[in-house]
């Protein structure tokens, strides 16, 4: 199973399966979809385009959710961005304790990167690593690429 290293700074961050990657994705993309902002304004565009791509697994082994200074620019862009890290939570959270692998096999429109779910996924799992995004986003994390992974999702 592939993973990406999960960082804003190319120096602190958190190593997550892309798979799971690909569920937050999922979910950032219909949070984005439901804001009411003009499409050509920022999360919208290019930022969402590139959220999705990595919901359908594009971006095996190097997925970046695209928080690099490329999309979180300013500090407006990390405040929208944080919301959109609650919204996703409460997105989740409407789920239940259990994402089933029907569900999961759903939102991935393109056949050819598909992963197959055969089995359901705990929801915390994903929040977990909301969390941990929500770090990044907010610099509060200490975790470099090398380091040794403590914490599971």
């Amino acid at each position: 199973m592939a993973s990406s290293f999960i960082t804003q700074d190319n120096v602190h961050g958190f190593w997550v399966h892309d798979s799971f990657l690909q569920v937050v994705a999922w979910g950032m993309v219909n949070v984005i979809d439901e804001m009411t902002i003009p499409d050509d304004i920022w999360p919208k565009g290019e930022f969402r385009d590139h959220v999705f791509y990595s919901s359908q697994g594009y971006f095996v082994g190097f997925t970046t959710l695209g928080i690099t200074a490329e999309y979180i620019a300013s500090s407006e862009r990390r405040i929208i961005f944080n919301d959109i890290i609650n919204k996703v939570r409460s997105f989740f959270l409407s789920k239940g304790d259990w994402l089933s692998p029907e569900e999961l096999n759903a939102f991935q429109l393109t056949e050819n990167t598909a992963r197959k779910w055969i089995e359901p996924l705990e929801t915390k799992r994903i929040l977990k690593i909301l969390e941990y995004l929500e770090k990044v986003i907010n610099d509060q994390i200490t975790i470099q690429a090398g380091d040794f992974i403590d914490y599971e999702f």
